[in-house]
């Protein structure tokens, strides 16, 4: 029954790929909005909320952009610690797959 296996491997190798989307959009996300951000708060648009970006000015933030900026690596590596928990209960990922290849022998 190869089904549950190729279910697995699907789940954790998803869960990496999700906390790694979720890692590196956060820093892209970050950096747009330090470039192209507004400077000034926009009320119409929910842009009222100031965040210190690394130059000497605020950029106006919505609120889920806020949180995003905030909270974007901590999910990421809360997906990435999940995908570590069921790899270790499963074994899908293994932790030395070139041991054959290296010339020793297995008893």
């Amino acid at each position: 029954m190869a089904t549950p296996i190729i279910f697995r491997r699907i789940l954790i190798y998803g869960i990496l790929s999700l906390g790694g989307i979720a890692g590196i959009s956060q820093l892209v996300t970050y950096e747009w909005l330090r470039s192209y951000g507004p400077r000034q708060p926009i009320v119409e648009t929910g842009h009222i909320y100031p965040m210190r970006m690394q130059q000497p000015f605020d950029v106006y933030l919505t609120k889920f952009q806020q949180e995003w900026i905030d909270s974007g690596v901590v999910v990421g590596l809360v997906l990435f610690g999940v995908a570590f928990y069921l790899n270790s209960r499963w074994k899908i990922i293994q932790n030395t797959p070139y041991d054959g290849l290296l010339g020793k022998k297995k008893y």
